[in-house]
C-alpha cells in the first residue's frame, strides 16, 4: 500500500495499460488466482466450523451417552442416579427425534427436560415462550430461522413425521403445538448463526413412542467446570458394570474426538493451501518475469524520459500487486457467493459455516504478500536495468 501511495496517481493508467498488454495472458492468470482464493475462502470456512465446534462447546456441560454411541440408548432411570452425584447441578435427559415436515428434508430436532434445556445460555427465547413449553406438554419451540423457512407461527399446530420414533397407537403423524421460537446468543456464538432446529418434550414424545423410557443422551451440568474430570469417571464408574455402560465427556472434548476421526483438519487444509499458493507463486512468478523481459525496451524509453529507477521499479511491483489484489478479492467475493446458498441450505446441520472477516482479512494479506513476491525480481531487474542495455534489445 506504501508503494501505491508513493505512485502519482496520474501514472495509475499507464499500469493498467502495462497489466493488459497481454490480455489472454492476463486474464488467465487473474482467472487462476481468482480460483486459487475461492478454493481457500470455502477451506477456510469449513475449517473455522469445525474449529469453532470445539470452541464454543460449553465448559460446564458434560454429555453421557452409551459407550458404543448416541445411536444406543440409556435408561431414563440414569437420571436420579447422576443428579444425586456431588458437583452435578442438573441433568437434561435428551432423545434425538429428527423430522420431516412437508418432504421438505429431514430437520434436527431433540425430545427434551423443557424445565433444564433453557439453562444454556447459548439459547434465548423470551419468558413467555419458555413459560409455554413447559406448560404444554405437546409443545414445541422451534428456532426462528426454522419457523420463518415453512412458514409456521406461534401457535400453529403442526403433524411431523420421524423416521426414528413409531407411535405406539400406530399414528404416522406426531402432532406439536409451536409455543415459542428460540435463537441462538450472538454474544456467544456470533452474529449470522442460522437457528434451524427444533425441541420438543420428552416426556410426551416417550408416553407415545413404542419403546418409552430410553435416552440417547444426558447433558450434565455442573457446579464448577473444573469438576469436569472427576464428574465424568464418577458418572461412568457408577454405570460400567451395567448393561449400559457410559462414556462421559466435555462438549468439547466429544467434539475434538469426532474430528480425530476425520483427521487432523487443520493440517490437511493446510497442505492443499500451501500446495496452492506454492503453484500461484510460479505461475504469477513467471507471468511477471516474462512480462518484463518483453517490456524491457519500454522501460528502457521511461528511463530516458526522466522516469527515475525507483519509479520504474515501482510501476513493475505495483502492477504485479494490482494484478494479484483484484484477483484475490474477486475469488473471495466468489467464495462467499458460492458459501452463501450452502450454508442456509446446511444451516440445520452446520449452523456455524460462514466467511469470518479473519478469513477475509487474511486473504487480503495473502493477495498483497503474493503480489510481492511474484513482483520482487522483476523490480529488483527493473531498477537495476541502464537505458542502453534495454535500448539494445529493441
Amino acid at each position: 500500500m506504501r508503494i501505491l501511495a508513493a505512485l502519482p496517481m496520474k501514472l495509475i493508467p499507464l499500469v493498467w495499460a502495462m497489466l493488459w498488454r497481454r490480455r489472454t495472458r492476463t486474464a488467465l492468470t487473474f482467472a487462476s488466482i481468482a480460483i486459487a482464493f475461492m478454493l481457500f475462502g470455502l477451506l477456510q470456512a469449513f475449517h473455522t466450523l469445525f474449529a469453532a465446534s470445539a470452541r464454543f462447546a460449553s465448559a460446564d456441560v458434560l454429555l453421557t451417552g452409551h459407550r458404543y454411541g448416541f445411536i444406543q440408548t440409556l435408561p431414563y432411570a440414569y437420571r436420579r442416579q447422576i443428579e444425586a452425584m456431588d458437583g452435578v447441578r442438573s441433568v437434561t435427559p435428551a432423545v434425538v427425534f429428527p423430522f420431516v415436515y412437508r418432504d421438505a428434508g429431514t430437520q434436527p430436532s431433540l425430545a427434551v427436560d423443557p424445565m433444564t434445556v433453557f439453562e444454556d445460555p447459548r439459547f434465548l427465547t423470551s419468558p413467555e415462550h419458555l413459560k409455554a413449553f413447559q406448560e404444554t406438554r405437546t409443545g414445541m419451540i422451534a428456532g426462528r430461522e426454522l419457523a420463518q423457512k415453512h412458514g409456521w407461527k406461534v401457535g400453529d399446530r403442526i403433524p411431523l413425521k420421524s423416521s426414528w420414533h413409531q407411535r405406539s397407537d400406530g399414528g404416522e403423524y406426531w402432532e406439536f403445538d409451536l409455543v415459542g421460537l428460540f435463537e441462538f446468543n450472538a454474544d456467544i456464538l456470533g452474529e449470522g448463526v442460522s437457528a434451524m432446529r427444533a425441541f420438543v418434550r420428552y416426556d410426551y414424545v416417550d408416553e407415545a413412542r413404542t419403546k418409552p423410557g430410553q435416552v440417547n443422551l444426558y447433558f450434565v451440568r455442573l457446579t464448577d467446570p473444573a469438576r469436569a474430570p472427576s464428574v465424568s469417571r464418577a458418572i461412568d464408574e457408577l454405570f460400567q458394570n451395567s448393561s449400559h455402560s457410559t462414556k462421559t465427556q466435555s462438549e468439547a472434548e466429544q467434539q475434538r474426538s469426532q474430528l480425530a476421526q476425520i483427521g487432523d483438519i487443520g493440517l490437511i487444509i493446510g497442505a492443499i493451501l500451501a500446495a496452492v499458493f506454492f503453484t500461484l507463486v510460479v505461475v504469477a512468478g513467471n507471468t511477471m518475469m516474462r512480462a518484463f523481459r518483453e517490456r524491457i525496451p519500454d522501460l528502457a524509453v521511461l528511463k530516458t524520459l526522466g522516469f527515475t529507477d525507483g519509479t520504474v521499479a515501482r510501476l513493475v511491483a505495483i502492477e504485479s500487486l494490482l494484478l494479484c489484489l483484484t484477483a484475490g478479492l474477486t475469488g473471495l467475493l466468489a467464495a462467499w457467493l458460492v458459501l452463501k446458498p450452502i450454508a442456509k441450505a446446511a444451516a440445520a446441520f452446520l449452523p456455524l459455516l460462514r466467511l469470518e472477516p479473519e478469513t477475509l482479512a487474511a486473504g487480503v494479506a495473502l493477495a498483497a504478500a503474493l503480489g510481492a513476491t511474484s513482483a520482487a525480481i522483476p523490480a529488483w531487474q527493473s531498477a537495476r536495468l541502464t537505458v542502453t542495455a534495454g535500448l539494445a534489445r529493441r
